[in-house]
């Protein structure tokens, strides 16, 4: 149920207007509908406030854009929630309990930082909020899969990774939850990175607890409207256990309609950072298994690094490049080639080295 928006909020939403480009006109009367850019600052702050805000703030006189109720539209293909920083549309409502949560931890899998979790009370932990709530249903016929890469160092340690859905109007109904236990039968607890892929299918119901109260798993989980994912020592507080998790998402291969089916000959694939200073993460959608060559080579030709593997399931994959590691490109900026070929495509970025 929203609230009312409260003198306090206005004002910073106001105060937000003005200090995020202090060189933009603004004055009453004014349209909003063009001054919020797609992928500017403004607009992650107009993202922010609910339609009843905007009532209030037409009520000063200013003209804002045209409102739409918020229509739910089904995932229908990969998305990240946590790799070097939060997701798209994700936010952190983790909570610690006398623990420590890192989302910027240092010693990470892939990229430059992991997720760090360390002494937390029993049913602590990190999380992440999904805004607006994720209709997750066609992944889940599709068996897309939950995915991430996971370490600890004491033997022994379990979990829980569970996503809760939202707490509907309907009475009787609470925010359920689907989860899965993460223990020693699949992970060696000893220090080392291993990668955990668990179908979305496979997380069992598990109850609820809504003010005060907790109520017993009754088969009404809805995948439909997926609120958060947590992370939550559920059996025992955390102690001195240590845990890293990186490169969180929701993976399998993109759905698509008859008249798409060319859209799934592209890998789709990215490197961020781009231009680098340090190493850079190459990213590529697979559209159908099979063997993956990556080979990175400078502009005279020469090869700097190549991936081989022997074959790659469907969907999302990732690979770390850090030229410096190999003795390469020391002292000047340079410009290098990255070819990804796989079933007789291949696609080509240009990667740039800035020292």
């Amino acid at each position: 149920m929203k609230s009312p928006i409260k003198i306090p909020l206005l004002l910073i939403f106001l105060f937000s207007l003005f200090s995020v480009s202090a060189q933009t006109a603004f004055n009453k009367g004014v349209n909003l509908t063009n001054w919020f850019q797609t992928g500017s600052a403004r607009q992650v702050q107009f993202a922010r406030y609910t339609k009843e805000d905007f009532i209030r703030i037409k009520s000063l006189g200013l003209t804002v854009p045209a409102q739409k109720d918020y229509v739910s539209i089904a995932e229908n293909k990969p998305f990240d929630i946590y790799t070097d920083f939060i997701g798209q549309s994700v936010f952190e409502p983790g909570y610690a309990g006398n623990g420590t949560i890192d989302y910027y931890s240092s010693g990470s899998q892939i990229g430059k930082y992991a997720l760090y979790w360390t002494g937390s009370d029993r049913y602590a932990g990190p999380g992440f909020d999904l805004k607006p709530d994720k209709d997750l249903s066609i992944l889940v016929a599709n068996n897309y899969e939950f995915g991430f890469w996971v370490k600890g160092d004491s033997p022994g340690t379990q979990f829980q990774v569970r996503f809760v859905d939202s707490k509907s109007a309907v009475a009787g109904d609470h925010p359920w939850r689907i989860s899965y236990t993460i223990d020693q039968s699949l992970v060696t607890w000893n220090g080392t990175w291993q990668h955990l892929k668990i179908p979305l299918k496979s997380f069992k119901e598990t109850g609820s607890w809504d003010n005060g109260a907790w109520y017993n798993p009754e088969g009404k989980f809805e995948w439909k409207a997926v609120d958060r994912l947590e992370f939550i020592s559920e059996f025992n507080q955390l102690g001195t256990q240590k845990i890293w998790f990186d490169d969180i998402r929701v993976n399998g291969t993109p759905i698509t309609s008859t008249n798409e089916i060319s859209d799934q000959q592209e890998f789709k694939a990215k490197a961020y950072p781009n231009p680098f200073t340090e190493g850079t993460t190459i990213e590529y959608d697979l559209p159908e298994s099979g063997q993956v060559i990556v080979r990175i080579s400078d502009l005279t030709g020469r090869e700097l690094a190549v991936w081989t593997d022997s074959r790659l399931t469907q969907g999302r994959h990732q690979i770390y490049w850090n030229p410096r590691q190999n003795g390469f490109l020391k002292s000047a900026d340079g410009v290098c080639v990255c070819k990804i070929t796989s079933s007789g495509i291949t696609e080509v970025l240009k990667l740039v080295f800035k020292n």
